[in-house]
């Protein structure tokens, strides 16, 4: 009754007489509705457009994020507008799926010891003082 009667554009004290409820608990239904009908997703989920997939695509490729949520943070801010639909993450997964682009973990790479920073010193060193070859290095 409280939703119907909501529906029809009466105020929660005028919904409280007729029901005989308290005025605070048709306030907290009327409330709790209006929040489900806002989190309700209905229709077709959002697709990326064309020149939103390439920016997604060119970010991954070129290494300035490395993941779907970072992906999907940076386009939410660049397309961030009340009419735009919410990107997801699992939008962003399927972009890049359809693109061939794999999901995998990074490989482990070892740091460079102390020999291998005192050998690459020691060549610096010896071949600082080379002229012949190094001028033909772009």
């Amino acid at each position: 009754n409280i939703h119907l009667l909501s529906e029809l554009g009466f105020l929660a004290h005028q919904i409280s007489s007729k029901i005989g409820l308290g005025s605070s608990t048709v306030a907290r239904v009327i409330k709790e509705i209006q929040l489900d009908k806002e989190n309700l997703k209905m229709g077709h989920p959002y697709q990326p457009s064309s020149t939103s997939r390439r920016r997604i695509v060119s970010s991954v490729t070129s290494r300035r994020i490395e993941n779907a949520i970072q992906a999907t943070h940076i386009i939410r801010v660049a397309l961030s507008s009340p009419s735009r639909p919410k990107l997801d993450t699992q939008t962003v997964c399927s972009v890049f799926n359809s693109t061939s682009l794999k999901a995998v973990v990074k490989q482990e790479k070892p740091l460079l010891s102390g020999k291998h920073k005192q050998q690459g010193l020691s060549f610096a060193l010896k071949h600082q003082t080379w002229t012949g070859d190094w001028t033909r290095v772009i």
